[in-house]
C-alpha cells in the first residue's frame, strides 16, 4: 500500500506514485483545481505565489511566478505535479471526473487541499469514493484524536517527510531528464 498524506486545515493529500507528467515543464508549477459545486474553487489568489516564492527562496528547485488553472478533464492536468483546492462548501465531481483524479493521484502527484470555510465534510466526502482503499489522514489543524496521536510518533513524521521528499525529488529528476533531451534549453 502506497502512503498518502492528508492535510486537512491546510489539507495536503500526497502520493508517492509519481509517474511521468504528459508535457515537462522547466519550472515547478502549482495548478489551482476548478471544479463545480460552488465551492469558490478561484478564493484566496495570493496562496499559490507566495508558496512559490517560498520553495524558489529556500530550496534550488526553479519554480514559476504564478499559478496555472486546470479542471480535472484537461488535457494539461498531468503536467503539474502539484494541485491546489480550496473553497468553501459543496465540492462535486462527476464519476468520470473521479476516475481522472484517481489516476492523476497514483500516476502524478499530490493535491494540497485548502479548507477555507466549511469544504472539509464535502472534500472527505468526495475522497472517499476517489481513495478507496486509503485512510484520509488530518495533519495541521487536529480534531481527531487517534490522528493527533498517530502524528506525535516520529515513524509516521518521517514517512510524510519521505513521501513528500520522494514526490519532489522524482519531480524534479524528471524535469532534469527533459531538460537534457530538449538540448539542455
Amino acid at each position: 500500500m502506497r502512503f498518502r498524506a492528508i492535510f486537512l486545515g491546510t489539507t495536503f493529500l500526497a502520493s508517492v506514485a509519481f509517474g511521468e507528467l504528459s508535457e515537462p515543464t522547466a519550472k515547478l508549477t502549482i495548478a489551482r483545481l476548478r471544479y463545480s459545486g460552488g465551492g469558490d474553487w478561484y478564493n484566496d489568489p495570493d496562496v499559490i505565489p507566495n508558496l512559490l516564492a517560498y520553495i524558489r527562496e529556500h530550496t534550488n528547485i526553479l519554480t514559476a511566478e504564478d499559478e496555472a488553472r486546470v479542471g480535472i478533464m484537461d488535457p494539461e492536468l498531468f503536467s503539474y505535479p502539484i494541485l491546489y483546492m480550496t473553497g468553501h462548501g459543496n465540492i462535486n465531481f462527476s464519476e468520470e471526473e473521479a476516475r481522472r483524479l484517481r489516476e492523476y493521484l497514483v500516476h502524478v502527484g499530490f493535491l494540497y487541499a485548502d479548507d477555507y470555510y466549511g469544504m472539509n465534510k464535502a472534500f472527505r466526502r468526495r475522497m472517499k469514493r476517489i481513495i478507496t482503499d486509503e485512510e484520509l489522514v488530518e495533519l495541521g489543524f487536529i480534531s481527531n484524536r487517534r490522528e493527533e496521536r498517530l502524528l506525535k510518533t516520529s515513524a509516521f513524521r518521517r514517512r510524510a517527510a519521505l513521501a513528500l521528499f520522494r514526490g519532489i525529488r522524482n519531480f524534479k529528476e524528471q524535469q532534469e531528464r527533459a531538460i537534457a533531451l530538449q538540448g539542455g534549453r
